[in-house]
């Protein structure tokens, strides 16, 4: 799919913030190009080491785009996200931390899609949990509504904590909080919103294992933040949550199960060590890349050759 990006953003769409982790204006810069072509200012906060977008667009910006562009760039199908085999996985990881003794009684997904997820978890896991989604999709919202899910809200920066606090037995936000612009107040509403005993499961990409080809593919402007184990539990702490695990895949992903009952108002100590240990791990990816380009160049080449023979 070609993508013309010059039609739907300038420079002047772009503002300077500071990190969203410890509040430094210190930082190196990765690159400023992303997926699509799209300008994507990647930086790595020189305090923390946190991976995120500086500049990035307004929140208008991202909004328009969001309800706009967003579905020609990715494109959304029901059951096309979540294989029952990845559905399995993420339930054994729950389940790994629900104690048998709590009864499961509201579920909610967050940036839920078609609820292929949702759905399956209440139907073959949790048959009497009720099931609610936040999800700005109209297209969606139908389907989810079709298949007895609760529409809560549009999107997580809407007041549906307030008339959800304390109700949420198990909290699912998968591949969601590296779009937000507020990860930090997100993760605080899910806190305020999660039961005694309630269950956050999250899951975001990991920038400690950046998928390549970065420039047109990992990095993309969608993805205002890039959490590693560290900034991720940093994070989680920050807002109250109490870290029962958190765990790398093979696949470039990064998951954290946590409940309420953390420390309030933490001490968070920052290593200016993250930050060189961020930039190597991006400077290695691109290394490969130029390997790989190094030696692909001649066999294309050589290819070339053959073809223009063989006609």
């Amino acid at each position: 799919m070609k993508h013309n990006t010059l039609n739907f953003h300038s420079n002047e769409d772009y503002s300077d913030i500071v990190c969203l982790d410890c509040g430094s204006k210190k930082k190196s810069i990765v690159t400023n190009v992303g997926q699509f072509k799209i300008p994507t200012y990647v930086t790595v906060c020189k305090q923390c080491g946190f991976l995120y977008l500086n500049p990035r667009w307004s929140k208008e910006k991202y909004d328009n785009f969001y309800k706009e562009k967003y579905d020609q760039y990715y494109p959304r199908e029901a059951n096309d996200s979540h294989s029952q085999l990845i559905i399995d996985l993420i339930y054994s990881r729950i389940n790994s931390c629900i104690n048998i003794n709590n009864s499961i009684k509201n579920i909610l997904d967050i940036g839920s899609g078609y609820g292929d997820l949702l759905i399956s978890l209440g139907n073959k896991h949790f048959p009497s949990a009720q099931l609610f989604a936040i999800e700005s999709s109209e297209a969606c919202k139908e389907f989810l509504i079709q298949n007895s899910v609760n529409i809560l809200a549009s999107t997580v920066d809407d007041d549906w904590e307030k008339t959800f606090e304390n109700l949420a037995d198990i909290v699912i936000m998968r591949h969601v909080l590296e779009h937000l612009l507020d990860p930090k107040a997100a993760l605080k509403k899910i806190s305020a919103c999660l039961s005694n005993n309630g269950l956050l499961y999250l899951e975001v990409p990991n920038s400690y294992m950046p998928l390549s080809p970065l420039n047109s593919y990992y990095f993309r402007v969608v993805h205002t933040s890039y959490f590693s184990p560290d900034s991720l539990a940093r994070f989680a702490v920050e807002v109250g949550l109490k870290v029962l695990k958190i765990e790398e895949d093979c696949e470039g992903n990064l998951f954290l199960i946590a409940q309420r009952g953390g420390l309030n108002n933490v001490s968070i100590q920052y290593d200016t060590r993250l930050h060189d240990k961020q930039m190597q791990i991006i400077r290695n990816v691109y290394k490969k890349e130029m390997v790989n380009r190094f030696f692909y160049f001649p066999f294309r080449i050589a290819n070339l050759i053959l073809k223009a023979f063989k006609h």
